[in-house]
């Protein structure tokens, strides 16, 4: 027999051309006829029958199970997009294929048919694989593993399930383009083959091999993997019979040279990042989950030894709707610890635009569900590809159970590189969570050298740690890991040059930091802002719009069903409630509130979300009926906020206290009324001074007339544009005399942007927009008087935005309003435009207050620093306030988010954009929306901003019956910095009987930035007791209670703290 005693390598290479010769070697695209992976596929077996069914709608399987199936080919295409079609494939196996069968080799089955399939077990009715196509992303799941049993039949039948898109949907051109809706498919390929195992690991050797040469080309253990990858070539490319054993051991003497236990080690976990909707709908995410997911099980059976994490409990309980057996085996390998539900949280939602409370009940609802469902709690909050992240997140996270955080995307900043990437995150409120962000700015690695490589190099907090986590798994649209991950992953364990590689979970990883390394760490405070995909905060509108109503309409719902629940008028409506929760947090999702994903998941969203309101006021409507009696033509109003209230409402002239004085144009009755915090009542007539609004003549010769508006609280001036060139507060005192003109220029003033980004359409707002302002002044119709008192003035003016578009608005004052408010219409038809509205104010101080959720946080009006100047665009909730130490402006509103100051002292508000793609027709169309001009003595906290902005957004409701509940009140809290933010029932009380003890919830916050003591008394109800919660409801501690005919607790609270009180009633 030949040997290789006689052989001889020559001893000099040129490192590029052996480099390239590798790589040619194993390539799919050049000289596969004759390089290694010519040997791979031994023998092919056309399909016998390849049948066709094009259905009509998606989870349709009993249907295909005995549709009739017409004739297909290979090579025959179908369509279009987002339809489903599903395929019989019939292959005979040959006679002598099992006995032929070597013990490395292997039967596959291998599908192509341009899109996303699923294979289907068509006896126990449930996904068993899936297929992605190889276009345009590389994501690959090529074939499934055919096995004995199936190939004893002699006859071996697939039933796939095909769907008409890409793994990343079908963008027309660039990916995050609209999709093309008259997009086809073909079937390119249905064959089942016999694989040499042996040709696969040495494909898989030299791959790794040659990667490490290039990876580490300037290095010895490079120059080794280098020479040792020629090597096998060689020794391949030979004529002896034992050439692939000698080159598999010369490939398993390098890799089991170890690189030591110190070395930078590397967290592997299996995960398949699944966004909810984006570039494809809601419904098809269904189904990815199903692909993925029973991939991911499949490839658990054949490699045990490895863990796959995965978030959003909506997506899991999508899956256990419409795939019950696959959720089935979920749940087992939950219980074998090997598929790990992480996160917490209904779905990855945006870090930033949600409320607090809606936080909360991400976290209620996805941490209930895997209590529930798998007996387990999340520790690590998951949210890898959100646009920033909130600095109350940390207490937040911390509230419902999960002390360390996990995401990469601060790695997308364009102009400052965060400097770590294990660390402690500080939030608002102080509390502190071990955080880390992938130093591979990734979470879908392949299992490559150069991610290794990457994650080791780019790591920023060497020497105080040397651990990383690193994701594996194709994601965005699914699909997860591959064998080919895995199989590179078993070589890159321990290889001399390179991170190590432990097969690991989420917690794992951050209790080895917490063991070992946790004080070493540095400590990152406040948001986590992310110098990007700020336009964000503005693109669609509506979907903005609409969360912020729902937002506050189960506020109302929930405090309306607490008062009907606790007085034994109802029982508590959880399913009706969680029904439209559900519905508000799914479209929180990070591609669906951002308003980034294409047309047709914006148009889902907004069905949901008109159902949300649809049966939301018909369930509000049934409350307020079930707690009034029959006594009709009386004014009863409802106030769901924890602080008293004096506005304006419009009511029907059969209910009206006293005499009518001003009608709206609708032929209602205003009338200014006073009611108790958190309180269905007969309201009060309060004093007041008259709304004044009249046209003044010009003064100066060339000047302009001018309107003035003013009540007890404000003074302003606006010329014919509606813009505002003098606003001040009413000095306290008899003369009510205006203060200084807190304005430097005409505020109010609207103003658009070219708005072209480099590439992220619907994401991005760049800096350079600021360079291409133009104010607009060219009025349609000038402003004119519309209301002059003495309960409300209003004054109306149109005003021209392009040949395309305009806008009207009417500017508000109310009777002892403390702002002027801004109703808007736009009529808005623009190509990648930006629309603000900017307020210059004569007041200097060196940062900008934004709400932000449960609080408040400061932002620089300067930009010394690079990190100032990233921050040209940011978001807030409800307010932002510009004060000094004397005087203050507050901008409100009802609906927007993003914001900006400009020139030190100037605001704007952003309200509309015009991107492309990936939706074509976005923020097109008519919107409404509302904001408000609070000028105000001393600080805002003082002058009760958060609570006015808080009115803004809650309008009383209005009701002509008289109310069953006689308490003033409901809860009353003696401290004013305490917002009590929710009222419900507990989740304990699900089972309760509407007679009985209750349980009731109380979520508030501290919201100047102070400490302080509070005293709640609950009235007119004997309490049992009260504890203090965690999110979940688990009690943790009870305060100081008080007894008498109102009972009372007492409880401190640190700055921003968030407090979930429990109080159970007798």
């Amino acid at each position: 027999m030949a040997s290789y005693s006689n052989y001889r390598a020559p001893p000099l290479k040129h490192t590029f051309m052996t480099t390239e010769r590798i790589d040619k070697y194993i390539s799919n695209a050049y000289f596969s006829d004759v390089n290694l992976r010519s040997r791979l596929l031994s023998k092919t077996i056309e399909a016998a029958e390849i049948l066709h069914y094009p259905a009509k709608g998606r989870f349709d399987f009993e249907i295909a199970k005995s549709a009739a199936y017409s004739p297909k080919k290979v090579g025959d295409s179908f369509g279009p997009l987002w339809s489903t079609h599903w395929f019989r494939v019939k292959f005979v196996v040959p006679e002598d294929l099992t006995a032929a069968l070597k013990e490395y080799e292997e039967v596959l089955f291998y599908w192509d048919s341009s899109s996303e399939a699923t294979i289907w077990d068509e006896v126990k009715g449930h996904p068993i694989g899936a297929f992605s196509c190889a276009e345009p992303h590389g994501n690959v799941r090529e074939y499934f593993p055919v096995s004995n049993e199936m190939l004893s039949s002699k006859r071996v039948e697939f039933l796939l399930e095909v769907t008409c898109n890409k793994d990343l949907g079908e963008g027309n051109g660039s990916f995050i383009a609209p999709p093309n809706e008259k997009a086809t498919y073909s079937l390119k390929r249905c064959q089942m083959a016999v694989r040499d195992s042996r040709v696969y690991s040495l494909l898989t050797d030299l791959k790794i091999l040659h990667d490490i040469a290039k990876e580490l080309k300037d290095k010895e253990r490079g120059f080794v993997a280098l020479y040792t990858a020629n090597e096998i070539v060689n020794r391949l490319q030979s004529t002896f019979p034992d050439a692939i054993s000698k080159a598999q051991e010369l490939a398993a003497d390098y890799f089991s040279q170890g690189s030591g236990p110190n070395q930078h080690t590397v967290h592997a976990v299996g995960h398949c990042h699944m966004d909810c909707a984006w570039l494809w709908p809601f419904e098809e995410t269904k189904r990815k989950c199903a692909r993925s997911w029973s991939a991911t099980l499949d490839l658990m059976n054949r490699y045990p030894n490895w863990k796959f994490a995965c978030s959003s409990a909506q997506q899991y309980e999508w899956v256990q709707h419409h795939y019950p057996l696959l959720f089935a085996q979920i749940q087992e390998s939950v219980k074998s610890g090997r598929f790990i539900p992480v996160g917490g949280s209904w779905v990855e939602m945006d870090g930033y635009l949600p409320s607090g409370e809606s936080m909360c009940r991400q976290l209620l609802y996805g941490q209930s569900f895997f209590l529930r469902e798998f007996g387990i709690k999340s520790t690590e909050f998951w949210l890898p590809d959100t646009f920033g992240y909130s600095a109350q997140l940390p207490q937040i996270i911390s509230h419902f159970g999960m002390n360390r955080f996990f995401t990469q995307k601060i790695s997308w900043n364009l102009i400052n590189k965060f400097p770590h990437h294990t660390f402690y995150w500080k939030g608002l409120d102080g509390s502190c969570v071990l955080s880390h962000f992938a130093p591979g700015d990734s979470y879908h690695m392949k299992g490559e050298v150069g991610e290794l490589v990457k994650t080791s190099t780019n790591f920023e907090d060497k020497g105080r740690s040397n651990k990383s986590l690193y994701l594996f798994g194709h994601g965005d649209g699914g699909q997860g890991p591959t064998q080919d991950m895995l199989e590179n992953l078993d070589r890159l364990k321990d290889i001399d040059g390179l991170p190590r590689v432990e097969l690991s979970t989420p917690a794992e990883f951050f209790t080895s930091i917490e063991e070992k390394e946790a004080r070493n760490l540095c400590t990152w405070s406040g948001e986590l802002y992310l110098e990007m995909h700020n336009g964000t905060y503005t693109t669609q509108s509506k979907i903005k719009w609409y969360n912020r109503r729902c937002e506050s309409l189960l506020h109302n719902l929930e405090f309306l069903s607490t008062l009907a629940y606790i007085h034994d008028l109802s029982p508590y409506p959880f399913i009706s409630l969680d029904k439209l929760w559900k519905g508000v947090l799914l479209n929180q999702f990070h591609d669906v509130l951002p308003g980034s994903s294409i047309e047709a998941t914006h148009k889902d969203a907004r069905a949901i979300y008109t159902n949300i309101i649809k049966e939301g006021k018909a369930l509000q409507e049934e409350l307020l009926q079930q707690i009034s009696d029959k006594t009709e033509g009386v004014l009863t109003v409802c106030n769901a906020l924890s602080w008293p209230r004096t506005e304006l409402v419009a009511v029907e002239t059969a209910c009206v206290l006293g005499d009518i004085l001003q009608e709206d144009l609708k032929g209602r009755a205003y009338q200014l009324v006073s009611v108790g915090a958190l309180a269905i009542s007969q309201p009060t007539m309060p004093s007041f001074i008259p709304v004044s609004v009249k046209r003044m003549k010009a003064s100066t010769p060339g000047s302009s007339d001018w309107i003035l508006m003013e009540n007890s609280k404000v003074y302003a001036e606006l010329d014919y544009l509606g813009r505002i060139t003098w606003l001040s507060v009413k000095e306290e005192g008899e003369l009510k005399t205006p203060s200084r003109n807190l304005l430097s220029g005409a505020a109010n003033q609207f103003a658009v942007y070219d708005d072209i980004p480099l590439f992220w359409d619907a994401w991005d707002v760049m800096g350079y927009h600021q360079e291409t302002r133009r104010a607009l002044t060219d009025v349609i119709a000038a402003a004119v008087v519309v209301e002059e008192g003495p309960l409300r003035g209003s004054i109306e003016v149109s005003i021209k935005i392009s040949d395309r578009s305009y806008l009207k608005q009417i500017i508000v004052l109310d009777a002892e309003s403390p702002y002027l408010r801004v109703d808007c219409e736009i009529y808005w038809h623009e190509n990648r435009k930006f629309l603000k509205v900017e307020f210059p104010l004569n007041i200097v101080s060196d940062h900008v207050t934004y709400e932000t959720q449960f609080g408040h946080i400061r932002r620089p009006t300067h930009r010394n620093t690079s990190w100032d100047s990233a921050k040209y665009e940011v978001c807030c909730q409800r307010w932002m306030d510009l004060s000094d130490y004397s005087v203050g402006v507050s901008i409100m509103n009802d609906s927007k988010y993003g914001c900006s100051v400009t020139d030190h002292s100037t605001l704007h508000l952003s309200l509309l954009r015009a991107p492309k793609a990936p939706d074509a027709n976005a923020d097109m169309g008519t919107h409404r929306f509302s904001y408000a001009v609070m000028p105000h003595t001393g600080s805002f906290q003082e002058a009760g901003v958060i609570r006015r902005a808080r009115d803004l957004n809650s309008p009383l409701l209005v009701k002509g019956s008289l109310s069953k509940i006689k308490e003033t009140s409901l809860v009353v809290c003696d401290q004013p910095s305490i917002v009590l933010d929710t009222i419900k029932a507990a989740e304990c009380d699900r089972n309760t009987e509407v007679k009985g003890p209750k349980s009731l919830i109380l979520r508030c916050y501290e919201s100047y930035g102070g400490s302080c003591s509070a005293r709640f008394t609950i009235q007119s109800h004997s309490v049992d007791y009260v504890a203090i919660c965690d999110g979940l409801e688990k009690e943790l501690e009870q305060p100081i209670v008080g007894v008498g005919d109102s009972q009372w607790f007492i409880t401190s609270f640190s700055p921003f703290q968030v407090k979930t009180i429990k109080v159970v009633l007798l």
